[in-house]
C-alpha cells in the first residue's frame, strides 16, 4: 500500500511537471486567466440587501502565476424582486476562462500588505466601509489576497518526485548490468569492493535498504 501510494504520489508530480513547463512556455505567448465567482444576494429587512461573495482569480503571464481572492460581505439599500432573488437568492457560482495579450504580473499597490521579491510576492488587505468605493454599493468588510510565483519554481519544486524515482531506476539499473549502483563503476572484474567508492560489492545502496537487500560501505 505505501509502495502504492508512492508511485502514485511521483506519476502526479510528473504530470504537475509537465504541465507547469507547458504552461510557463504559453505564458509568453498569451495570457490566460480563470475565475470562479459566488454571489448571494438576499432581502434582510424593508429597505435593505445582504450581499456575501467569493471571487478567486488564477492568471497565467510570462512566466508567472499569480492567485487572488476577494471576499466581501455588506449591506446595501434597495430590495431585490423575485427573479433577482431565484438567480442570486442562492451560493451557486460560475466559472469563466479568457485569453488576452500576455503583461508583466505584480502584487496590486492598493493592498495594506505587500511583498515582492526575486518574482515571488504576497499582498493581502482587510478593510472596512465602502466595498466597492461607492455609496450606493454594499457597504461591510472586505478581504483580499495574492500571492505570485514563478513557473519555473512551481517546475522545480515538482520535478523532486521524478528526479527521485529516476534516480532510483538508475541506481537499480546499474546493478543489472554489473556495475556499482552508487558511482557505475564496472564491477565484472573486481573483488570484493568497488575501487571506484568503495562500496561493497553486490549489496544495495543506502537509500535503498530495505528494498533490494542489506550491506555496509566498505572501509
Amino acid at each position: 500500500m505505501w509502495r502504492w501510494s508512492k508511485n502514485v504520489a511521483v506519476g502526479l508530480s510528473l504530470v504537475l511537471f509537465l504541465a507547469a513547463v507547458v504552461f510557463w512556455v504559453r505564458s509568453y505567448w498569451v495570457g490566460e486567466e480563470v475565475v470562479r465567482s459566488q454571489l448571494r444576494m438576499i432581502n434582510v429587512a424593508p429597505n435593505s440587501v445582504r450581499t456575501s461573495e467569493h471571487h478567486t482569480f488564477i492568471r497565467s503571464s510570462r512566466g508567472r502565476l499569480r492567485i487572488s481572492t476577494f471576499s466581501g460581505e455588506g449591506l446595501q439599500r434597495g430590495q431585490l424582486g423575485s427573479q433577482m432573488l431565484k438567480i442570486y437568492g442562492d451560493a451557486g457560482g460560475q466559472w469563466l476562462w479568457g485569453q488576452y495579450p500576455p503583461d508583466w504580473l505584480d502584487v496590486p499597490l492598493k493592498l495594506d500588505r505587500r511583498v515582492q521579491a526575486w518574482r515571488f510576492g504576497y499582498g493581502s488587505s482587510h478593510r472596512q466601509g465602502m466595498i466597492y468605493g461607492t455609496p450606493d454599493g454594499p457597504i461591510g468588510i472586505s478581504i483580499e489576497g495574492v500571492v505570485l510565483a514563478p513557473w519555473w519554481a512551481l517546475a522545480a519544486v515538482f520535478a523532486i518526485g521524478p528526479m527521485w524515482r529516476a534516480s532510483r531506476i538508475r541506481r537499480w539499473w546499474r546493478r543489472r548490468r554489473g556495475l556499482c549502483a552508487n558511482c557505475g563503476y564496472d564491477l565484472r572484474a573486481t573483488g570484493a569492493t568497488c575501487p571506484e567508492c568503495g562500496m561493497a560489492v553486490g549489496i544495495a545502496h543506502p537509500q535503498d535498504r530495505g528494498r533490494f537487500g542489506e550491506g555496509t560501505m566498505a572501509s
